[in-house]
C-alpha cells in the first residue's frame, strides 16, 4: 500500500516544483517586466552632442546638437498612463491565472488523497474482518458437506461469495493505485 503522506505535506511538494505553476510564474515575471518598460517610458530622454570639424587651410566648424522628448507631457499623458493601466491589467490577469491553477492542483491532490485513504480503508477492512469470516464460512461449509450434513449448493455458494470478496479485495487494492497513479498525475510527475 502506498505511504502515508499527510495532504498539507503532499500539497506543500506538489506546488513547490509542478510545471504549470512555474510556467504561470514565467508569464507573471514577463508581465510585470513589460510593465515595468512601459512605466519607463514615461522618464524624458535628453540628447546632447557637439564636435569640431577641421578642415585644413580653411576655417573650422563648431557642431552642437540637443534635444529632449517629453513623453510625460499634458498632450500625451494619456496614451502612456493607458498603456500603463493595460498592463496592469494583464498582470493582475497572470496572478489570476496562477491562482487558478494553484487551486486546480491542490484540489486534485486533496480529491487523490481521499481516494487513497478511502481504497486503503476498504483494503484493510476487505483484508482484515470480511475475508476471514467469508473463508471461515466457506470452511465450515465444506466440512459440513464432507461430513454429510450440508449440501453441495451451500457450497458452491459459499465458494462464489468468497471469490466475490477476493475479487472485492483485488479491486480495492487496484484502486489504491489507480489513486496513487493520480495523485502523481496531479504533482506533474506523469
Amino acid at each position: 500500500m502506498a505511504s502515508r503522506v499527510s495532504t498539507a505535506d503532499a500539497e506543500a511538494i506538489v506546488l513547490a516544483g509542478h510545471p504549470e505553476i512555474a510556467a504561470a510564474d514565467a508569464a507573471i515575471a514577463r508581465e510585470e517586466a513589460e510593465l515595468a518598460r512601459v512605466q519607463g517610458e514615461r522618464r524624458p530622454d535628453f540628447v546632447v552632442g557637439g564636435g569640431y570639424m577641421l578642415i585644413p587651410g580653411e576655417a573650422g566648424a563648431l557642431t552642437l546638437r540637443g534635444g529632449i522628448t517629453w513623453p510625460n507631457a499634458p498632450w500625451s499623458r494619456g496614451r502612456i498612463n493607458g498603456a500603463i493601466d493595460t498592463q496592469m491589467k494583464k498582470v493582475d490577469a497572470a496572478r489570476a491565472q496562477r491562482d487558478a491553477v494553484v487551486s486546480r492542483i491542490v484540489r486534485t491532490v486533496r480529491e487523490a488523497s481521499i481516494r487513497i485513504a478511502a481504497a486503503q480503508h476498504q483494503a484493510q477492512l476487505l483484508e482484515s474482518t470480511v475475508l476471514p469470516h467469508v473463508e471461515h464460512a466457506f470452511e465450515l461449509t465444506r466440512l459440513a458437506y464432507t461430513g454429510g450434513e450440508g449440501t453441495f449448493m451451500d457450497v458452491l455458494e459459499s465458494r462464489r461469495l468468497l471469490l466475490t470478496t477476493q475479487l472485492e479485495l483485488a479491486d480495492a487494492r487496484a484502486s489504491v493505485g489507480r489513486a496513487v497513479t493520480d495523485l502523481e498525475a496531479a504533482a506533474g510527475i506523469r
